[in-house]
């Protein structure tokens, strides 16, 4: 059955062996640990207002190898920062992709996507989840200036995933101390801050396209 983002990551935690823990969380701060049984670990999922931003940072270590499979509703733009190599992701038909350390930028296609980890290797990552109407609300684009926008930063950050800047502004995100509503405001900043780098860079690289000439020319 197709879900909506939201619906899928408030699943995915018990989905993947993983039970709350009350005492660590909070109304849209949700913390997980993964059952004795099947790993070791921890996932948090925070929201933000209409879910139009979520943000996921997990670290764990499943005791066997296990597939995810999800078909996702509606559009997203994923933004995620790997610091293990031990997944892989296929979507639809197309071949097995084995996901490296990085940056790495997906655009949701409503397609059947199946997800691996490796059982006894740790994984850990933060991802950054935007729905079409966060760039609306907070660009203040039309429909089309928002499809270009999602598409340019897709490209660049797969021509791009080690950018340090992008890396430490992740960091930042995954060590934030915080709680409570001082927690999503300064999540909140480091999104943007994250999303004025891209953007800075897309036009910085249309800036920087350069024409070759042969001697005729």
């Amino acid at each position: 059955m197709a879900l909506s983002i939201a619906d899928y990551l408030l699943q995915l935690p018990e989905n993947m062996n993983f039970a709350k823990v009350q005492e660590l969380s909070g109304e849209d701060s949700l913390y997980y640990r993964m059952l004795s049984d099947y790993g070791s670990g921890s996932f948090q999922l925070i929201r933000f207002e209409n879910d139009l931003l979520m943000i996921l940072i997990a670290d764990y270590t499943p005791k066997e190898t296990f597939e995810k499979i999800a078909t996702i509703s509606e559009e997203y733009m994923e933004i995620s920062q790997f610091e293990t190599d031990s997944s892989s992701f296929k979507i639809g038909g197309r071949k097995r992709n084995q996901v490296d350390k990085g940056i790495y930028c997906y655009l949701n296609t409503q397609k059947k996507t199946y997800t691996y980890c490796e059982g006894g290797k740790a994984v850990r990552f933060t991802k950054v989840i935007l729905s079409p109407q966060y760039f609306q609300t907070y660009f203040k684009l039309h429909d089309e200036n928002n499809a270009r926008l999602l598409s340019s930063a897709r490209d660049y950050l797969l021509k791009n995933p080690n950018l340090p800047e992008l890396n430490f502004v992740f960091q930042q995100i995954r060590d934030c101390q915080a709680e409570g509503t001082t927690l999503k405001l300064y999540l909140e900043s480091k999104v943007m801050e994250l999303l004025s780098l891209v953007v800075k860079g897309i036009e910085q690289e249309q800036k920087h396209i350069s024409v070759k000439l042969d001697y005729k020319d």
